[in-house]
């Protein structure tokens, strides 16, 4: 990497022989631990856009992103089968580099005996074409259900064809791309194309006259095939499935397709719980949210049964969280939570389908799309909310120490800052 002297910005990254320049650093861990996974926005010297994904990889790991989007690709080529619209819902493999010699093993080795437990991990490098906007960005209820089925057929397609699991679905691995529609150079549509739902994984023109818009599955780190023999459980916490939470499982548990879909299910729930609208409008941080406890609890057995207990009464409970926004969709989600448990009582065991969550999310489209939702502004933002208040005598003690220049004359005057005290009674999750 190339590093700005002044700024400490990334400027350019070399893969293998190509040096590519940085257009925007798009993600950053918060902190140093696990895979530090970057994501660089870069273009090539012939001016192509690719994303780039930098991270620390555990060497046990057994599975490799580059192999599993290398197989996936190369299904592409070889099915004369697949529609045209499909390999747009996989992001591109176009690259990519492991450093043999850039691992943690040589600095593990310098700590004390008793500290050498994190494991060793390996650096990597994967390059890829597909960028999209976080799934939070919808603009309108019927997109996103367009945005949820074209993750359904997407996994369908590696669940069957390229018998791949992916293992990780959450809010974060899932992306919204727009391809904006030039005048003279829209795609041949006919009448009943504008009207009505376009098939499952097509980015039609019923969504947005001015862009074809389609979901992407994105992060492929966890993937690995249905016939692999492994029993680890993985994925983020919040959206894991019940079967992987359940320490019952811990030894004989394996990841199936159906469970991807329990994943897709929690993503989505969790989307429509905290918010109150279309561009990632939140709700009232004040309104207490059940689902918000799943963000808070690391112990898994502690979560598994929270989880579980939500999900048996869950037409209850997901009525009584959701906002006025999303109540129009309630219908089809009670739809996809007895799609997702056909036999809804204790224990829960996982049967969802792609044909069963298709047909479901079908219908709501056709619906939504008769109701004609003005679609929120893509990319907009309040100027008004840009601009800093000016600081008045109320707010001094708000401010830390190199604030007080700009904010009273006695440099001096040192004021304690605000405490907030509440009996514990008084919080709220």
């Amino acid at each position: 990497m190339t590093v700005h002297p002044l700024s400490g910005n990334v400027t350019h990254i070399q893969l293998n022989l190509e040096k590519y320049e940085v257009i925007r650093h798009i993600h950053s861990p918060l902190i140093l631990v696990g895979r530090g996974t970057n994501v660089f926005i870069v273009r090539c010297k012939s001016g192509q856009t690719y994303v780039l994904k930098d991270s620390w990889i555990l060497t046990s790991h057994g599975f490799s992103e580059i192999d599993m989007l290398r197989t996936i690709n190369q299904y592409f080529d070889d099915d004369p089968d697949v529609s045209e619209e499909t390999p747009q819902l996989f992001p591109q493999y176009i690259d990519s580099q492991e450093f043999a010699d850039d691992t943690t093993q040589p600095r593990r080795g310098r700590l004390a005996p008793y500290l050498r437990m994190p494991p060793d991990r390996i650096r990597r490098r994967i390059l890829s074409a597909g960028l999209g906007d976080p799934i939070t960005t919808f603009r309108s209820k019927a997109e996103f259900v367009k945005i949820l089925l074209d993750c359904v057929t997407c996994l369908e397609y590696m669940h069957t064809k390229t018998n791949i699991v992916h293992g990780d679905l959450s809010t974060n691995n899932i992306v919204i791309c727009r391809i904006p529609v030039q005048e003279g150079n829209k795609p041949r549509t006919s009448p009943e194309t504008t009207t009505q739902p376009t098939a499952a994984g097509t980015p039609g023109l019923d969504i947005d006259p001015d862009f074809l818009t389609f979901g992407l599955v994105i992060d492929f780190d966890y993937a690995r095939e249905q016939t692999a023999s492994s029993h680890f459980t993985s994925g983020t916490l919040p959206f894991m499935p019940l079967e992987a939470l359940n320490p019952e499982n811990a030894e004989t548990f394996v990841h199936k397709p159906a469970h991807d879909l329990e994943a897709l299910f929690y993503t989505a729930i969790t989307v429509m719980t905290f918010t109150d609208g279309p561009c990632g409008k939140k709700r009232d941080a004040l309104e207490r949210i059940g689902v918000a406890r799943w963000f808070n609890l690391a112990d898994r057995e502690v979560l598994f049964r929270d989880k579980e207990h939500e999900m048996l009464d869950f037409p209850k409970q997901f009525e009584k969280n959701l906002s006025k926004y999303w109540r129009p969709l309630i219908r089809c989600f009670v739809d996809l939570w007895k799609a997702t448990w056909p036999d809804s009582t204790f224990p829960l065991k996982c049967g969802a389908t792609h044909t069963r969550y298709k047909s479901i999310l079908k219908a709501t489209l056709e619906v939504l799309q008769t109701e004609h939702e003005p679609l929120a502004a893509y990319g907009s933002v309040d100027v008004t909310s840009l601009k800093r208040p000016r600081p008045s005598d109320a707010d001094d003690s708000t401010y830390p120490a190199p604030k007080y220049i700009r904010c009273s004359e006695d440099l001096r005057q040192r004021l304690p800052r605000d405490a907030i005290i509440k009996s514990l009674s008084e919080w709220t999750d």
